[in-house]
């Protein structure tokens, strides 16, 4: 190879090399806590008692949305809002069916996501009369798991 062809060989590759990566989705970056708390109405913690969800397809995309039972425990932000309440919070995901590479660049959804069980501290936007939504992309900030409790019964001396 010639030394003009390796400078111009040098530069193709890496050219060649991107244009057959795919391109990643577009999700919108996380936000800080402090980002979050100066959008959100509400700022509680609380438990997931329930999860609801309902799924529909439009053209190459399976939506669900789901709405999430809370048992708030601690309101750090917002009046209508009080420890002991039940707050039923909404949130969404996509999922794109199509072929990989046809991947269009959009935002898929709210993440991460709680299970059951789990202990949430989570950033809203609403009201009562109006409904909660989820802040997006990240309002379920923290969700802890709690570890499986004992499921054998306890014996003398044990602890």
């Amino acid at each position: 190879m010639s030394k003009l062809h390796f400078p111009l060989v040098a530069l193709a590759l890496p050219v060649v090399f991107l244009s057959l990566t795919p391109i990643a989705r577009a999700e919108i970056v996380p936000r800080s806590q402090k980002q979050l708390e100066s959008m959100a109405s509400h700022v509680v913690n609380g438990e997931v008692k329930n999860i609801y969800s309902r799924e529909e397809r439009k053209g190459n995309f399976e939506y669900t949305h789901f709405v999430a039972e809370i048992a708030v425990r601690q309101v750090s932000k917002g009046k209508d809002l009080a420890a002991k309440d039940r707050v039923y919070v909404r949130y969404w995901r996509k999922v794109w069916l199509g072929r990989k590479e046809d991947t269009p660049s959009d935002p898929y959804g709210q993440y991460p996501r709680p299970t059951k069980g789990d202990v949430v501290d989570l950033y809203l936007q609403g009201n009562r009369a109006a409904g909660h939504d989820v802040a997006y992309p990240n309002g379920f900030y923290k969700i802890t798991t709690p570890s499986k409790k004992r499921t054998t019964p306890v014996k003398k001396g044990d602890k």
